[in-house]
């Protein structure tokens, strides 16, 4: 990987988390102006923040369910939550319902993505559906590293230092993980778009 490859990897990356978080925010805020400042027929309290705070994105996990955007999360998480119990049981919470319910998150939110982008006739219109169900894999390994990384915890480093590295990580695995994988959604349009046109 070259150095044009690793600008253009980070721009891909930075632009989608960026864009999207700067563009939806500044959307609804100008609407939440609109409907209790202009027309006052709602409160404030109506119109929470849509995005959390992105200093709470530390993990990928973490980066979809504190920090993200909740268009969609509730009716999601809802459908697979009620989809899971036909197999787990209403009563069982336990790990693999859990890890369950993400995936099946992220399958819905991969199949429409998918559907948008073939409705607005873009090439690679599966690459929207691939990036969105690979998130579950970049959850489970995150997960699989903090319970290998759970008895060494206190052992290594002062509970200070040890959160702090943690944290440092924790960002650099998350742009790391984006870094990774977003970009592939772009080169496979690309690449698909080339194909058609040749």
């Amino acid at each position: 990987m070259g150095p044009q490859e690793i600008s253009d990897r980070a721009f891909l990356t930075m632009n989608f988390i960026l864009h999207n978080w700067l563009f939806l925010s500044v959307f609804q805020e100008a609407l939440s102006i609109f409907f209790v400042c202009v027309l006052q027929l709602d409160e404030p309290h109506e119109w929470p923040p849509m995005y959390g705070n992105i200093l709470e994105a530390y993990t990928v996990r973490r980066f979809w369910a504190h920090f993200w955007h909740r268009l969609v999360y509730a009716p999601y998480r809802a459908a697979a939550d009620k989809f899971s119990a036909l197999f787990f049981g209403p009563e069982n919470r336990g790990t693999a319902r859990r890890f369950a319910n993400v995936a099946l998150v992220f399958l819905m939110s991969g199949a429409f993505h998918s559907i948008l982008d073939w409705k607005n006739g873009m090439c690679s219109y599966w690459g929207s559906g691939v990036f969105y169900s690979v998130q579950t894999l970049g959850i489970v390994l995150e997960s699989l590293v903090q319970l290998a990384w759970a008895p060494l915890r206190g052992r290594v480093f002062s509970s200070k230092l040890c959160s702090i590295l943690e944290r440092t990580l924790g960002y650099v695995w998350v742009f790391g993980w984006f870094f990774w994988i977003y970009p592939q959604r772009n080169f496979w349009e690309i690449n698909c778009y080339i194909r058609s046109n040749t």
